[in-house]
């Protein structure tokens, strides 16, 4: 997960060096079956660290990241090592969101810890994957050393009617896991369906292979399509490799620099992801599968870099998607280039679709993720409204009330999301 780290956090945390920094957005909901008494306990050896001089201790502060409130990515909650043993410790209480935890089984907290100080080697993250802890919600401490994953024994929770095609192996971009949602009845009809082509296939389905919990998404399909709230669908989860990630999911690369102020340019792969889900992926699906093929029951979607793919693919193959589900979309990124690149585009003929007659969008934020992604995630529905979309019609813009930037969060707007996109275009 990438996120935007502001100044002016880095200027707060320096100047409060050996206080107690908390910021946190508050959870939804407590499921009963969790109990909200999820307190976890973080003990970091940092021996190691000081040893390999990450960590000065008369200088720096220690702390835990992470998925669930009050963990945040783009904020450190801070330790304390009142022994001076090079043992931190922080006590919080997870307040796990969402009632699909509740539906279905309990939820996965994913974390890192950090040391705060922007000069470090990657800057001050650990450089191993995100570790993982099942809440189970009684009272648990986790012990580690700093730069060692630990991950949660999370058992499998994929639907049966999720098929996987484990190695679909692209052209020109690494092998990789497609797994295909049919809906209820599939194998006994000669029906064809709309599809929805999803980023971050590994978080959508399955708790196993999600990085940090998953969408639940076929048991939303499931819910609302027997509930005849939504008409059935095919959901295609297109997977990516964490170090992967930024280069698939960014369209052009970000200008960055080394610790000798050299280049070292971040992504830029998007055009060839794009590319692989148009010319490769889509007719792999409508080949194997009874699908709508045309842009009018031809959705894709994603969160975070995945909102910015989406978006970037809505542009570029106008042709092939008319329905787009953005959320939290990194417009920062390359210095909102989505936002010049959209406003030169949007009717261009090579961008023909993205006109308000034709393409239906879903947009949202959470307004817990920061005051510059809810200002970015507004200059992009005002775009899209000078450009002739109509709020509640074919524009849906949504502002999470206390929606953090992770997987519960985006699991908590999928619902809706789907309803907009595959329901009544008129629904608010």
């Amino acid at each position: 997960m990438i996120k935007r780290i502001s100044a002016t956090t880095t200027t707060i945390i320096s100047l409060l060096l050996g206080t107690l920094v908390i910021l946190f957005a508050a959870g939804t909901l407590n499921p009963p079956s969790l109990k909200a008494q999820n307190v976890v306990t973080f003990s970091m050896d940092m021996r190691g660290a000081m040893a390999q001089r990450w960590l000065d201790p008369q200088r720096d502060l220690v702390g835990v990241r992470g998925s669930i409130p009050p963990l945040r990515w783009d904020s450190t909650l801070i330790a304390t090592d009142p022994d001076g043993d090079s043992i931190y410790t922080l006590t919080v209480k997870i307040t796990p969101a969402g009632k699909y935890a509740k539906l279905f089984h309990t939820q996965k907290l994913a974390y890192k810890f950090k040391v705060e100080n922007s000069a470090k080697l990657n800057n001050g993250w650990e450089t191993v994957q995100n570790s993982t802890l099942l809440l189970t919600g009684k009272p648990q401490t986790v012990k580690r050393s700093f730069n060692t994953q630990s991950l949660a024994p999370t058992p499998g929770t994929r639907s049966r009617n999720v098929r996987l095609h484990e190695h679909f192996q692209p052209r020109t971009l690494l092998q990789r896991t497609l797994s295909v949602y049919l809906p209820p009845g599939y194998d006994k009809s000669s029906q064809r369906y709309p599809v929805l082509y999803l980023h971050d296939g590994q978080n959508i389905f399955d708790d196993s292979t999600a990085a940090s919990g998953e969408w639940y998404a076929d048991e939303i399909a499931d819910l609302l399509i027997k509930s005849k709230k939504l008409p059935p669908c095919i959901i295609v989860g297109i997977s990516t490799r964490g170090e992967d990630r930024i280069n698939e999911y960014t369209p052009v690369p970000m200008r960055r620099f080394d610790g000798l102020g050299r280049p070292d340019d971040l992504g830029g792969k998007g055009t060839l992801h794009a590319q692989m889900v148009v010319e490769e992926i889509k007719p792999f699906i409508d080949s194997t599968y009874r699908t709508l093929k045309d842009r009018a029951n031809t959705a894709l979607g994603g969160s975070s870099l995945g909102g910015l793919m989406t978006m970037y693919g809505g542009m570029v193959y106008p042709q092939v998607f008319g329905r787009l589900m953005v959320m939290s979309p990194s417009v920062w990124w390359a210095n909102n280039w989505i936002l010049a690149a959209a406003k030169q585009n949007i009717n261009d003929s090579v961008a023909t679709s993205l006109k308000a007659a034709d393409t239906r969008i879903w947009l949202d934020i959470g307004d817990g993720e920061g005051k510059e992604s809810v200002a970015d995630a507004r200059a992009l529905k005002s775009l899209l409204i000078e450009k002739g979309w109509k709020l509640g019609t074919n524009l849906f813009y949504m502002e999470a009330k206390n929606a953090a930037h992770n997987e519960a969060a985006w699991s908590e707007r999928f619902e809706p999301a789907l309803l907009f996109l595959f329901g009544n275009p008129a629904r608010k």
